[in-house]
């Protein structure tokens, strides 16, 4: 058919259907509830696309008034998609074990924003058992199930990695302050990353709405900067303890990535992730 003698109204059509076709890899990859911003954007700008398509005058013609019906069809099955991704049976179970997490972290959050490291047997056992029963929520191979799974796999293990370096794995003890003016302050910064682990924490299971990852990133950065410009030249021990603690502030840098490494596709992909196949195997087994 030649695009120049299409009806206007025709044209139109599908102009709003290829707008449309823009949004079904978010759609079809969305892993979050009906409550989240994401959610109620998307829904919105398909329900808008839904009022254009209805605005179209079919002037009575039997081919626009099909085509205006295929295209309405299209927009409402992704609205529906949309809304039977966020309502999953198993989205839902994922939540709740989540849910469970958090409520586990805020009992023991205040020692680590005080800077402590301190945690109860208790605790990191109801941390495993959560990151076992994740492993076990079925997905059917969907990826709005796979994603969502992984992401709250990924923090859940992220904070149990911080808190196993803090309880097993600490740096150096601090240098006495006569070794040299500088290990003031580095014991100072070490008092500093311990209550960002509080933080980072408390921001990786969203039991703190005050503090944002952005932020976060930032007063580390700011502590590396108070780092790299203490003079340690001619202390070799005073340099390899201050690289221990850069060392330690980067491997909490690396947390503050994982919400943007969570979106992109090779993240939940069972052909590309290692992780997320060995997480099938657990399942299966």
């Amino acid at each position: 058919m030649d695009m120049g003698n299409q009806h206007p109204s025709i044209k139109r059509l599908q102009e709003i259907q290829k707008e449309v076709k823009e949004f079904e890899s978010q759609v079809v990859a969305f892993s979050g509830l009906s409550s989240d911003r994401a959610y109620k954007k998307l829904e919105r700008t398909l329900t808008k696309q839904l009022f254009e398509i209805d605005s179209v005058d079919a002037e009575g013609r039997g081919d626009v008034q099909q085509a205006r019906k295929r295209a309405a069809q299209e927009t409402e099955k992704l609205l529906k998609e949309l809304e039977q991704n966020a309502n999953h049976p198993q989205r839902l179970e994922i939540e709740s074990i989540f849910n469970e997490a958090q409520a586990l972290v805020e009992q023991e959050i205040t020692a680590f924003y005080k800077g402590g490291n301190c945690v109860t047997e208790e605790f990191e056992e109801g941390l495993q058992d959560i990151i076992f029963r994740l492993t076990q929520v079925k997905t059917g191979g969907k990826i709005s199930l796979r994603k969502a799974r992984y992401r709250t796999l990924t923090k859940i293990c992220a904070v149990q990695e911080i808190i196993s370096r803090c309880t097993k794995q600490q740096p150096s003890l601090p240098l006495s302050s006569d070794a040299h003016p500088s290990v003031s302050k580095i014991n100072s910064v070490i008092g500093d990353v311990n209550k960002a682990k509080g933080t980072l924490i408390a921001v990786l299971m969203g039991v703190n709405n005050n503090e944002t990852c952005r932020h976060l990133s930032c007063v580390l950065t700011g502590l590396i900067a108070d780092l790299d410009a203490l003079d340690v030249c001619g202390h070799p021990e005073i340099r390899n303890y201050r690289k221990e603690v850069v060392e330690e502030i980067n491997r909490l840098q690396k947390y503050l990535d994982l919400e943007e490494e969570a979106d992109s596709t090779y993240a939940y992909d069972l052909a590309q992730n290692g992780s997320i196949i060995k997480i099938e195997e657990i399942r299966n087994n």
